[in-house]
């Protein structure tokens, strides 16, 4: 018995390095955890990646700290991927090669520098710690060992998913978004070889019949950016207010259903101009002849895309023409004189692209137009009094109120611009993918998975 209590004893220091270790990983994640009640996330309760990056404590705090804020920074890639709706982390990763066309000093509020801040709090207290008698990487090797064991006990830990394709995110007790980053970019290499899944889109086949059925007539499918579909019903009603005037109904049919979206905006397009559902770099020329623009050009019509952004972004100038457009109208290719709004995502006014895409409108042709003014973060223009005292009624906040605002104002313009044509038009307006905010209660006040969809049929 003497020798027992023997080894108790002599394992004391360890299970005080295991205690520590385990504060540690605790102390580096506090500042997700606090985020987490504010803002929307789906992580790992502790990232294992972090763990790895406390073990640099034996190098010396310049090290700890490069450490833990690469560790960090993975951490909020992964955040961002899901609050921007990309299919995988490697998706977003990939956007980098884009950020010479945003202005992220725009992002830049009074919430990020309080974020920042108790990021460097959370930092200065994490070297503090480290400082005292008993910390060791060996101890904070320790405690993430027990976190990963409890893991694989229920057959979700690291190890398993290695050999995974899937993206494992917040449903461990321990995750890594390190590893998450190489799933999804393996998993993303092999997607490249599998064609795209096809989707129901009821709006292609109805434009379709459409345009063989009037020759005289001609198509006009507009996407608007970020707009999603209100939970609230009163909101709800008063966004769809002008799409249902009475001087509309009067001229068109109008349907209003929704659409079921997956990814972000490109994911959009392509599910409303072929019915497939993937990421548009695995577009194959074989699926993209089913795509409504090349399909009409058998009918005699001949098709125009226009995006008052840059035509790099994502890519379009590339992939648009395969869908079949025969001409695409970018930033790049208008006047500077062209007027501009916008504050990170800044283009040529949606107005204006609006005012562009109605004078291509003629009889046998398809105009597609892509919205940008409604990205977040949003310039800050004014809202409505009637909707302002509405949003309190039903205590929206700002943000989702600013939003409805400048729908709204999307809308009113294309209601204007249809009802002073005088062609038969066939109208399609739907949104990309909800709301992107990253504070949850803004973004649970859209639906998670519909997006709105109003086809006008001319009567």
């Amino acid at each position: 018995m003497s020798r027992i209590f023997a080894a108790v004893r002599a394992q004391r220091p360890r299970l005080s390095e295991v205690a520590i270790g385990l504060a540690l990983v605790a102390l580096v994640n506090v500042p997700f955890w606090l985020l987490q009640t504010r803002y929307f996330m789906a992580r790992p309760v502790f990232n294992a990646d972090l763990a790895l990056a406390l073990t640099t404590m034996a190098w010396g705090r310049v090290a700890l700290v490069c450490a833990v804020a690469i560790a960090w920074a993975l951490d909020a890639v992964q955040g961002l991927s899901l609050v921007y709706h990309f299919a995988s982390v490697a998706d977003f990763a990939a956007t980098a090669k884009f950020a010479p066309t945003i202005h992220f000093a725009e992002f830049v509020n009074a919430e990020v520098i309080a974020i920042v801040t108790l990021l460097a709090v959370g930092i200065a207290s994490v070297v503090w710690v480290t400082k005292q008698r008993g910390a060791s990487p060996r101890g904070v090797v320790l405690a993430s060992a027990v976190l990963m064991l409890i893991d694989v006990a229920n057959g979700s830990g690291l190890p398993t998913l290695l050999g995974s394709d899937s993206v494992v995110i917040n449903s461990n007790v321990q995750g890594s978004p390190l590893l998450n980053l190489a799933s999804s970019a393996r998993h993303a290499h092999k997607q490249a070889a599998e064609p795209l899944q096809t989707v129901d889109q009821p709006g292609i086949a109805s434009s379709l019949q459409w345009a063989k059925d009037h020759e005289d007539g001609a198509l006009l499918i507009v996407i608007v950016e970020s707009w999603g579909e209100h939970v609230d019903p009163a909101l709800r009603a008063w966004s769809d207010r002008r799409l249902n005037a009475p001087e509309v109904t009067a001229r068109w049919h109008v349907t209003r259903a929704t659409s079921r979206f997956k990814g972000a905006t490109t994911a959009g397009e392509l599910r409303e101009l072929c019915g497939l559902s993937g990421h548009y770099s695995r577009l194959t020329p074989e699926q993209a002849s089913a795509c409504l623009p090349n399909l009409l050009k058998p009918t005699g019509f001949d098709a125009i895309a226009l995006h008052g952004f840059s035509g790099a972004m994502f890519e379009r100038t590339h992939w648009w023409s395969t869908l079949g457009f025969t001409r695409r109208v970018f930033a790049e290719d208008l006047p500077r004189s062209a007027p501009r709004c916008g504050g990170a995502f800044e283009g040529i006014c949606d107005r204006h692209m609006l005012d562009l895409a109605m004078a291509e409108l003629r009889p046998r042709r398809l105009v597609y137009l892509l919205t940008l003014n409604t990205h977040l973060p949003l310039e800050r223009l004014p809202i409505p009094d009637e909707l302002a005292a509405l949003c309190r009624e039903r205590r929206a906040s700002e943000s989702v109120c600013r939003l409805t605002a400048q729908i709204d104002k999307v809308q009113a313009d294309i209601v204007a611009a249809v009802m002073a044509t005088k062609i038969p038009l066939w109208v399609s307006v739907v949104g990309d993918h909800s709301p992107p905010f990253a504070v949850d209660s803004d973004r649970k006040a859209f639906s998670l998975d519909q997006v709105p969809a109003v086809r006008f049929v001319p009567r």
